[in-house]
């Protein structure tokens, strides 16, 4: 026998156990599973891209370092993909990594003199 549900809840499972209240029913014993589940509508989806290229890449045993000389707005713990690498000797660098982003900020000590030729 297949029965709709008639008010829905959150976090359900396939083969989940369904318990029912029969108290003050004539009925006992009854049981049920869930089968199948139907998922909730998306709304939106969100998606950038930040293509960067001239990147630097330095292997260091199991650690590689990239170096960017362009602003790259990738934060620390993000998902990046590499692709596009023309080189056979790094194309194994290809994949989807979760990164470590550090930076270098510089502070000029003295004011740099200008020189005309």
């Amino acid at each position: 026998m297949t029965s709709g549900v008639v008010n829905p809840g959150d976090n359900y499972k396939v083969n989940d156990l369904i318990r029912f209240d029969e108290e003050g029913t004539s009925g006992r014993g009854v049981s049920a599973k869930i089968e199948s589940l139907t998922g909730k509508g998306i709304h939106s989806i969100v998606y950038s891209e930040n293509v960067l290229s001239d990147l630097t890449f330095v292997y260091n045993g199991n650690e590689v370092t990239a170096t960017s000389a362009q602003p790259h707005n990738i934060k620390d713990n993000e998902t990046i993909t590499i692709t596009g690498i023309e080189d056979k000797t790094f194309k194994l660098f290809e994949g989807s990594y979760k990164v470590t982003v550090s930076s270098v900020t510089t502070t000029l000590q003295e004011t740099v003199g200008w020189i005309e030729d």
